[in-house]
């Protein structure tokens, strides 16, 4: 059981077969399991057993040390449980894109992950990969 209260906002929502999750502000771990649990359970409406995020970070402030270390174990679920591409839009800078370096496996020949200015060039990739929003 956590101390701690879960803090950070966040968007999650599915169509087709791409889950798209947005985040706000600072998150901490308990906020990153809450995350976890809404996505899989989402992936779960998704046609097939193939599936793909779009998260867009745009207005995250990035995580506590417990976030990092809980979105790496999401990850590793969203994986197992057929997460296949991953599109992030990240604003300016490389801290956001550091940082979820630290929580993402390395891209292989089942998972793969881009880094996009904008949502519009995420979908895009995304489509060329495979996924849609009208599966």
């Amino acid at each position: 059981m956590s101390l701690f209260r879960a803090h950070g906002e966040y968007d999650v929502r599915q169509q087709g077969d791409i889950v798209f999750l947005t985040a706000y502000g600072a998150m901490n771990g308990q906020a990153a399991a809450e995350v976890g649990q809404v996505v899989l359970e989402l992936a779960k409406e998704c046609p097939g057993s193939n599936w793909a995020i779009l998260v867009d970070t745009q207005e995250f402030e990035l995580g506590t040390p417990d976030f990092q270390d809980q979105a790496k174990r999401n990850v590793q679920r969203f994986t197992q449980m057929g997460l296949r591409c991953s599109a992030h839009v990240v604003g300016p800078g490389n801290a956001k894109r550091n940082q979820i370096e630290l929580t993402m496996p390395k891209a292989d020949s089942s998972y793969q992950r881009r880094y996009f200015d904008n949502t519009e060039s995420a979908l895009a990739w995304l489509e060329e990969q495979g996924f849609s929003i009208h599966n």
